[in-house]
């Protein structure tokens, strides 16, 4: 009778215990214990773009990784070299430098595990597979040294090993990948794209240039990129993402106020031309002649460019207008057109459409995308010399696989009037309606269907 009395009481003190630790577990941060998050963990659904990690390019002891032709040695734990290429097969820091003739160097650690990689000065060159690839890992950060200058390379044809795994890039990731750093990386493919990556693809910093035949950055997943100077030779997309466009146009920013800011919050890329664009030149320090400008809106301007910086939202700008001297009487009579940097339009002249580089930026940023949703011309589209730039931008929208809708109003008119409007999958009639709901306002009879 003893001993069944002492195992109940033993068994009471158990629960007991079970209980107090389960209500430490639910109530924790109530009671002052710190939840602590791996920011960086797929499982972590922050808002956020870009977490420390990623834009972070301190340093810390790491193993030494020294490439030799085609040997490497390795001062330290975590990697080993394999046949002319160099593999890293646990989470930690590794410094690279030196020179691959013709191998690659692979992460292939741990699913949980989190590389920091840093290119000290290197140049890999692969024949036959990707120079730089991750086959697992939960995360790799790829940091360009501050001074360096890093080359990767990779041939032609790749072997049926890399092409069964789907490799399809000079740099290529199955996991999440970011490049940061302050130093310099030139990547030449001569088989597919560039930089790939199945996952998520974070550039925060560096001077990159990529050229490719296919498309030289691209991102089966989502693509955020802020801080880094590119610079893109592409065979088809420059940049690549499986995600959505935003683009807005017309003339005053003032009208689109609510609707910039609230695309910030949901677009991958927003697009600004239009009258609206000349703005947003001003308010970085541009020289914008006789254009439409809203002077009370630089600040409001300045202040979207720093959201988008911080979100890790592209916000494609003009880089080149096309200017006249003197605005059409009537509307579609001829002009003399002069193509300037946006940033550079003469005392004299007004800018009234976008230029031919910038078509070719925002076009590409279209074919690149799943779904566009565009409202606002990119110029004086009533005017047929004027009207090039609604119509690149409307043409990129036909030719896409993207879903694209059509916000109303001028927008609604231009493609119409350029007989693109059967190749749009939706043509709202509602322009202001279109922009509120952009806005992210309600609109009462989509809300009376809601609530149904």
């Amino acid at each position: 009778m003893s001993t069944g009395k002492h195992f109940s009481a033993l068994c009471a003190l158990v629960l007991a215990l079970a209980l107090a630790v389960t209500v430490l577990f639910m109530n924790g941060e109530k009671l002052g214990i710190r939840v602590i998050r791996d920011e960086d963990s797929e499982t972590n659904e922050d808002s956020g773009y870009f977490t420390s990690n990623d834009q972070n390019t301190a340093w810390t002891a790491a193993t030494a990784i020294t490439l030799s032709g085609d040997t490497a040695t390795v001062s330290g734990s975590g990697a080993y070299a394999n046949g002319g290429s160099v593999t890293i097969a646990s989470a930690g820091y590794y410094d690279v430098t030196g020179t691959l003739t013709d191998g690659s160097l692979i992460v292939d650690a741990g699913k949980n595990a989190k590389v920091f990689l840093r290119l000290n000065g290197v140049t890999i060159t692969c024949s036959d597979d990707a120079a730089i690839r991750v086959n697992q890992a939960d995360k790799v950060f790829l940091t360009l040294a501050e001074g360096t200058e890093n080359t990767v390379t990779s041939g032609e044809t790749y072997s049926e090993a890399a092409l069964a795994d789907k490799t399809d890039g000079a740099i290529f990731a199955h996991d999440d990948l970011t490049i940061n750093g302050s130093g310099a990386l030139t990547v030449t493919a001569a088989y597919k794209h560039g930089i790939a990556a199945n996952d998520s693809l974070r550039i925060t910093g560096g001077k990159i240039t990529v050229t490719a035949p296919a498309d030289t950055i691209h991102a089966n997943d989502s693509l955020h990129i802020t801080g880094a100077a590119i610079t893109l030779s592409a065979g088809d997309d420059g940049i690549h993402s499986d995600t959505s466009v935003a683009i807005l146009g017309g003339s005053k920013v003032s009208s689109k106020i609510g609707v910039i800011n609230n695309l910030l919050e949901i677009a991958d890329t927003v697009i600004i031309g239009g009258g609206m664009a000349y703005t947003f030149s001003a308010a970085q320090g541009g020289r914008i002649g006789d254009s439409l400008l809203e002077s009370d809106w630089t600040e409001y301007a300045r202040d979207m460019i720093k959201k988008a910086a911080d979100k890790g939202v592209k916000l494609l700008l003009p880089v080149d207008a096309a200017c006249i001297k003197d605005f059409p009487d009537p509307i579609d009579a001829p002009v003399d057109v002069t193509v300037v940097p946006v940033t550079a339009i003469p005392a004299d002249m007004e800018g009234c459409d976008i230029g031919p580089e910038t078509m070719k930026l925002f076009a590409d940023a279209v074919k690149a995308s799943k779904t566009v949703v565009w409202n606002g011309p990119m110029g004086v589209f009533e005017n047929p010399t004027l009207a090039a730039g609604t119509l690149a931008v409307a043409k990129a929208m036909a030719e896409s696989d993207a879903t694209t809708v059509i916000g109303g109003g001028d927008s609604a008119a231009a493609v119409q009037q350029m007989g693109l409007g059967d190749k749009m999958t939706h043509i709202s009639t509602g322009g202001g309606a279109s922009l509120e709901y952009l806005e992210g306002k309600e609109l009462p009879g989509i809300a009376v269907i809601q609530n149904a």
